[in-house]
C-alpha cells in the first residue's frame, strides 16, 4: 500500500484541478483529518480549494493540534510552501503565516515567514497549471528521517467503553519507561534529547540500521521481570557517560527498547501507512534480542488479560490502536493530539505539569502550586502539600533554578476549575522535558 501522501498526490494529478479537501478524502476512502495533516506537511506547493465543510474542519483542527480554528470568509486557494502558507482570495491577495500552524487558524494568529521568497512561489505557480508529481515528493528528505519529531498524544481513557465503537482495535500493554525515538544512529527522548551515548551498551542491535526512525518505550525489567522507570531517568539524566555505562552493565536487571512503531524504513517516510501496515514492517525489519523487544498484539477480546498482566509486571495498562490510522507528527515541541486514533487505559492517570513555586501552610507544610501551559502561560491547575522530607529537597533545590517540570498521577481531571486534578499525586521530575512541551489540553483551556 503506498502512504495516504502519495496518493493524494497521485489524485491530484491525475485531475490536474485544485480539489476540496473533503473530496480528497471520500476519493481515497480516508479519514479527512489525515487527509489535513498530510496536505498540511508537503514539501512541496501544491492547490488545494479550502471551500470545505466549515462545521467539521475546525472541529477536527482542535482535536489534532489543540489550536482554535476557523475558516476564513472568502478563501479561495491555499499554497503550502517551503516558505511559508499563503491564503489566495478571489482578488488574487495573499497572507504569509507560519509553516507549523495550521491553515485554518484565525488571521490575527498568522505570522509573516519569508514573504518575498513566498511572493516567488506565488507567481510560479500562477504562471503554471502542472502539479507536483509523486516522484518529485519521493526524492524530497522528509523531516521524519532528518531528526527527532513530535510525536503524537495517546488519549487517556478510563474504561475501554470510552473507545469509539466499530473499530478492530488493536490492543498492546502500556510499559512503564521513557518514550523514545530513534533514527540515524542515535537515540532521542519523547523531546529531542539525545542521550545515545548513555545507553551505547544497548544499540548495538540497531547499528546496521539505516534510513529508519523507530519509536519504542525504554525500560527497565528487574530481576523479578517488574519495570522499574526511575532506573531507566537514572541513566538517562547522568552526565558521567562512563557511570551511565557501568549502570547498565552491573544493573540487577535489564534495560530493552520495547518498539512499537517504525515511521522511517529505507530512506523513506511511512508515517502515513496505515498502522497495521507499519506494524508488519517493523517486525520483518527488527529481530528481537537481549536489549530489544517487539510489542504484542492481543485480540480485542482479550485486552482485559492484556491489561492486568501489564499492571502485574509494573506496566501502565494497555493501549488501543486503530488499526487504519496513519501516525500524526509535528514539528518539536508541538505534539498532535489526534482522536480516534490511540487510546490508553492505565490504573492511575499520569501526565506533566510545571512547578513554579511554594508556599507553606499554616501548619508549616510545603505546598507546590503546579500548573500546565495555554496561550504561553502557565495556568495554575492545583496545589499539593508535600511531607516526605526527600522530596521537599528534592522540590526545593530544584526551583532554586527556576521552574521545572515533574510527573503527577491523579485520577480524574475537572472542568471546573479547569483541568484540576482529583487525587493529585507528586511523582519524580522530569527533567528531560521542556517547559514548553506542558500544555494544558484544549477541553480546559477553552
Amino acid at each position: 500500500m503506498r502512504p495516504l501522501s502519495l496518493q493524494i498526490l497521485a489524485l491530484l494529478e491525475h485531475n490536474q484541478k485544485a480539489m476540496r479537501a473533503a473530496d480528497i478524502a471520500d476519493n481515497l476512502d480516508a479519514d479527512h483529518t489525515s487527509v489535513l495533516h498530510c496536505l498540511a506537511r508537503l514539501k512541496k506547493y501544491k492547490q488545494v480549494e479550502s471551500t470545505v465543510d466549515t462545521e467539521h474542519i475546525p472541529t477536527s483542527i482542535r482535536k489534532l493540534t489543540g489550536e482554535r480554528a476557523t475558516i476564513p470568509i472568502r478563501t479561495k486557494y491555499w499554497i503550502v510552501s517551503s516558505y511559508g502558507t499563503a491564503r489566495i482570495d478571489n482578488r488574487g491577495g495573499h497572507k504569509a503565516y507560519c509553516t507549523k500552524c495550521d491553515p485554518t487558524l484565525r488571521s490575527k494568529e498568522w505570522e509573516p515567514i519569508n514573504i518575498a521568497g513566498l511572493q516567488v512561489e506565488i507567481k510560479a505557480l500562477k504562471a503554471s497549471s502542472s502539479t507536483i508529481s509523486p516522484i518529485e515528493y519521493v526524492n524530497a528528505v522528509d523531516d521524519v528521517l532528518k531528526g527527532p519529531i513530535g510525536l503524537q498524544r495517546i488519549i487517556d481513557i478510563t474504561d475501554v467503553d470510552d473507545l469509539p465503537s466499530g473499530i478492530s482495535w488493536i490492543v498492546q500493554k502500556k510499559y512503564d519507561g521513557w518514550l523514545v525515538q530513534y533514527l540515524n544512529n542515535q537515540l532521542y527522548t519523547r523531546h529531542g534529547m539525545n542521550i545515545t551515548k548513555q545507553f551505547i551498551p544497548i544499540l548495538s542491535a540497531f547499528q546496521k540500521l539505516k534510513g529508519v526512525h523507530l519509536i519504542g518505550e525504554l525500560v527497565f525489567f528487574a530481576n523479578d521481570n517488574k519495570q522499574d522507570k526511575q532506573m531507566v531517568g537514572k541513566v538517562a539524566m547522568m552526565k558521567n557517560i562512563q557511570g551511565a555505562n557501568k549502570i547498565i552493565d552491573e544493573a540487577s536487571g535489564t534495560y530493552k527498547i520495547v518498539l512499537f512503531d517504525i515511521i522511517g524504513y529505507d530512506g523513506d517516510d511511512i508515517s502515513d501507512l496505515p498502522y497495521k501496515e507499519r506494524l508488519k514492517i517493523l517486525r520483518n525489519a527488527i529481530m528481537p534480542s537481549k536489549h530489544i523487544l517487539i510489542v504484542k498484539d492481543y485480540p480485542f477480546i482479550k485486552e482485559n488479560d492484556a491489561y492486568q498482566e501489564s499492571l502485574n509486571e509494573g506496566g501502565e495498562g494497555v493501549v488501543y490502536k486503530h488499526p487504519g490510522q496513519i501516525f500524526f507528527w509535528a514539528n518539536l515541541p508541538k505534539e498532535p493530539r489526534p482522536v480516534n486514533n490511540q487510546y490508553k487505559r492505565k490504573k492511575h492517570l499520569t501526565d506533566d505539569f510545571i512547578i513554579f513555586k511554594y508556599d507553606y501552610t499554616d501548619k508549616g507544610t510545603l505546598r507546590i502550586h503546579f500548573g500546565q501551559l495555554w496561550k504561553k502561560e502557565i495556568i495554575e491547575v492545583g496545589t499539593l502539600g508535600i511531607t516526605k522530607h526527600e522530596k521537599k529537597t528534592e522540590i526545593l533545590n530544584l526551583l532554586k533554578h527556576g521552574p521545572f517540570v515533574a510527573e503527577f498521577k491523579y485520577t480524574e481531571r475537572y472542568k471546573d476549575p479547569p483541568g484540576a486534578l482529583r487525587d493529585p499525586v507528586y511523582l519524580f521530575p522530569r527533567l528531560d522535558k521542556p517547559i514548553e512541551s506542558v500544555l494544558l489540553p484544549y477541553e480546559y483551556g477553552s
